[in-house]
């Protein structure tokens, strides 16, 4: 009974490495993190956050920071904009 369990997770371990070894997976992986990681360095650079843009430049999340970053600082981002917008006009 223990084997046949053991053989599974083994083939589903297999499964697993053949999906994240597939080039075109890794790719598509590679672009959907520099699109978070380019916006959240962004927004983190226009909101002169150093820290924060310096924790999302070393740290890989495949974008999960990146978006948790984006989301909580969104309200402040708006608020942002619109003194700049106040401020120009």
């Amino acid at each position: 009974m223990l084997s046949g369990a053991v053989a599974k997770a083994t083939n589903y371990m297999s499964d697993i490495l053949y999906f994240f070894t597939n080039p075109l997976v890794l790719l598509l992986l590679v672009i959907w993190s520099v699109i978070w990681k380019g916006l959240a360095l962004w927004r983190a650079a226009r909101l002169n956050k150093p820290i924060w843009f310096g924790i999302i430049l070393v740290v890989n999340t495949l974008g999960i920071l990146e978006i948790v970053y984006l989301v909580a600082t969104r309200k402040h981002f708006e608020e942002f904009k619109n003194n700049k917008q106040a401020n120009s006009n």
